[in-house]
């Protein structure tokens, strides 16, 4: 029995070790969420999908005073079934989303979405003109199952 106990306080030990991801963390404590669903109006969805994003550390960017100068981003995933699977996955890029377009896609539980990105916050180029700001479009296929940088447009 005394085995049996301390084998159980064991794994409820290990069990609190686990934490998130201070990022992730950031982002859904004090970060802001987009519905993606709400994007693109004609399109029919099959899934949920959020965008969580946050403030970058490295926000060195402004003159003389402190502000955003990049987000990192995170991508939630679920379906809309009795039992629904979910995901949530870190994004690869930092900046600014302008723009996100949900693309029709004949995949079952998939989304292909365009994600148009500067580089940099548009407050943090109107501080330092200094900043060499671009825009791409990212295209991402996400599913409750996996994620898939498919192209990186210009």
């Amino acid at each position: 029995m005394m085995k049996k106990i301390i084998t159980l306080l064991f794994v409820c030990i290990l069990s609190a070790c686990t934490t998130f991801d201070p990022s992730l963390q950031n982002a859904i404590a004090y970060g802001s969420i987009t519905e993606v669903n709400e994007s693109t109006n004609d399109v029919n969805k099959e899934l949920l999908v959020r965008l969580y994003q946050s403030p970058t550390e490295n926000n060195d960017c402004y003159i003389e005073t402190e502000g955003v100068c990049q987000y990192q981003f995170f991508l939630s995933v679920s379906t809309f079934d009795e039992k629904p699977e979910t995901a949530i996955y870190p994004l690869n890029f930092t900046g600014e989303v302008q723009n996100i377009e949900w693309i029709e896609s004949q995949a079952v539980d998939v989304a292909v979405l365009d994600f148009t990105v500067q580089t940099y916050t548009s407050n943090a180029v109107m501080n330092n003109s200094n900043l060499e700001q671009s825009s791409r479009i990212l295209r991402i296929k996400v599913s409750p199952h996996s994620i898939e940088e498919v192209s990186n447009k210009i």
